[in-house]
């Protein structure tokens, strides 16, 4: 409208002035207004891939360097793994990180963009065109192109119609998914280009019914004179006609008149046309505020519906984050009841294991009290096998000195104390009769006797109750005659010792003991003569002890030996045939010393 206007007033003026100089003049052309011709040309991030596409409209749509201005666009889609500095560079999403260290990353990858765009520019300078960038942030590119298409008011758009790799002579449409939808979204008042390895696929052409330029701008005016079927104007050609006729008839005064009347409708006129033509400005800057107020309320609307978008992504978001989190919590409770599961298993297990150590407490406690017992024991054989050897060695210096004690001692077996305690004062009660040696009374019953002496071998006192007038008792001989007294003592028959299986196996080696005792020192002679302590003997192979072992009955043998006689399946002892408590050995070290330092003697 605008530019029918202004054609409309300037064929008014060349009228008038032709009429005015009484002479027909040529229409004067207006010099056309030069116009920068934008070209925005859509590239991605990396220029390896974008630069085809730069090249091709440099090439044809910017020739004239002058009047062309590429504008660069790009959409930068924000990266959603991002490399976090404090996890040692690990690629991270960007929901977990801190707002601090999402901003500088962003930062970050805004500098890196800008370089990368910086070289688009560069390569527009170096053939010396026009440039400028534009981007917007967006997570879809197509998205994104619209977005600019609409707020920069694209007419001229250039892009790739697929990736340089994917080119093909047969080509004909674009196969990229971000341009096939900007060629079906794209507002028809914007003409693209596509291309592909800097050759052209295919145009989408502007609207035909535009009537705006290929650059977006209004129409140029036009410097002909414009034939119009304006009523005015056709007036007008009739008066300057009818004019121009009379002038050769009529004269000059009267041409005058009619001229100042011309000149006065003509004024008229033009005053009815300004303000025609004011009222077509205004009625114009109406339509194109309404045609603002639509682009800003379709704009507006794009932006809701943007944004509606985005809400339904942030709740279809929220809904798979809520997914994810209810299925972690179902895995929780699951993990926590497996641990507590296992926690129970391992409780009563600590408990079992507890009770087990207890146990092995109570035995190691038993263990170690019957070691102890045992070493009592080692002790008072020891302090009974120095008395015997200070006993042996008393009774050979007065052997060897012809020192002999009175017959009164020899002859006597019980003191009078005890003769008294045993006849209990020699009460009358207990007088059997009268001998040649005097009275004879009973003395304690067997019964009796059997309790005292099976008592003093529980309680390890057997040495208390030994008679000690008959001198020096070996204390391993000494018990294992206390056991078979016990045995042989019983009321009932069957319980009492067998004389050639049971009690011939002990009293034969006591025997040999005995005899060997007979001789000077207690020894026993060996094939080189030397005199062996009896205690040195293993009571089973009556030879002297290499590697003697303390057993439970509280004896000392050969290792070898009584190895042996446990591994042959014997759960009873060599020497008192009594069941064992245990089969655990200890080493007799002190007796192995005594033997070692004798052989060395």
């Amino acid at each position: 409208m605008e530019a029918a206007a202004e054609s409309g007033e300037h064929c008014f003026r060349t009228a008038a002035s032709r009429f005015t100089s009484n002479a027909v003049s040529s229409p004067v052309a207006a010099s056309p207004v030069a116009v920068e011709d934008k070209i925005f040309v859509a590239v991605p991030r990396e220029p390896k891939h974008g630069k085809s596409t730069l090249k091709w409209a440099l090439q044809n749509l910017a020739k004239d360097a002058s009047r062309s201005r590429i504008i660069i666009a790009h959409v930068h889609v924000p990266a959603q793994m991002i490399p976090s500095a404090m996890k040692l560079g690990a690629i991270v999403p960007c929901s977990t990180m801190g707002p601090e260290e999402l901003r500088a990353s962003r930062q970050q990858e805004r500098a890196k963009l800008e370089k990368k765009l910086h070289e688009y520019i560069q390569i527009c300078r170096r053939v010396k065109v026009n440039c400028e960038k534009v981007s917007v942030q967006k997570d879809d590119i197509a998205e994104g192109i619209l977005e600019l298409i609409a707020l920069h008011g694209i007419k001229k758009l250039v892009m790739g119609a697929a990736a340089d790799k994917n080119y093909s002579k047969t080509m004909k449409a674009p196969t990229s998914k971000t341009a096939l939808r900007i060629m079906d979204r794209a507002a028809p008042s914007c003409k693209i280009w596509f291309t592909c390895k800097e050759f052209l696929i295919v145009t989408r052409s502007q609207n035909s019914g535009c009537g705006s330029s290929a650059n977006g701008d209004t129409a140029s005016v036009s410097g002909t004179v414009v034939i119009s079927d304006d009523p005015i104007e056709v007036g007008l050609g009739k008066h300057l006609s009818t004019h121009s006729s009379y002038d050769h008839t009529s004269s000059l005064s009267h041409q005058l008149d009619k001229t100042k009347e011309m000149v006065s409708e003509i004024e008229f006129l033009k005053r009815e046309m300004h303000e025609e033509f004011v009222k077509r400005q205004n009625a114009e800057r109406e339509l194109q505020s309404a045609s603002q107020k639509i682009k800003e309320l379709d704009n507006s609307h794009t932006n809701e519906l943007k944004k509606w978008r985005t809400l339904e992504e942030s709740h279809a978001r929220q809904r798979q984050e809520i997914e994810r989190m209810t299925r972690q919590l179902d895995e929780s409770y699951a993990a926590l009841y497996n641990v507590n599961e296992q926690k129970l298993k391992l409780e009563q297990r600590i408990s079992e294991i507890e009770l087990y150590a207890k146990d092995n407490e109570d035995r190691l406690a038993a263990n170690k009290y019957q070691l102890e017992m045992l070493q009592a024991d080692y002790e008072k054989m020891q302090h009974e096998r120095d008395a015997a050897i200070r006993e042996g060695t008393e009774l050979r210096e007065m052997n060897q000195h012809g020192v002999w004690a009175p017959s009164e001692a020899l002859n006597t077996k019980f003191s009078l104390i005890e003769l008294q305690e045993a006849t209990k004062s020699f009460d009358p009660l207990l007088k059997i009769g009268e001998g040649g040696f005097g009275s004879v009374h009973k003395g304690k019953q067997p019964q009796r006797i059997a309790d005292v002496v099976e008592d003093a071998i529980e309680k390890g006192n057997l040495h208390s109750i030994i008679d000690t007038t008959a001198g020096s008792w070996p204390f391993v001989q000494a018990n294992q005659l206390a056991h078979i007294g016990l045995r042989c003592s019983e009321l009932r028959r069957k319980c009492r010792p067998d004389l050639t299986v049971d009690v011939w196996k002990v009293v034969e080696p006591l025997m040999k003991a005995a005899s060997m005792t007979e001789k000077p020192l207690s020894c026993t002679t060996s094939t080189d003569d030397t005199c062996i302590p009896t205690y040195f003997i293993c009571p089973i192979l009556q030879e002297m002890m290499n590697d003697p072992y303390i057993a439970a009955d509280g004896f000392t043998y050969e290792g070898e030996a009584i190895k042996g006689w446990l591994d042959s399946g014997h759960s009873t002892s060599p020497m008192t045939n009594l069941k064992l408590e245990h089969n655990q050995l200890v080493p007799n070290r002190a007796l192995r010393s005594a033997i070692l330092e004798w052989q060395q003697q």
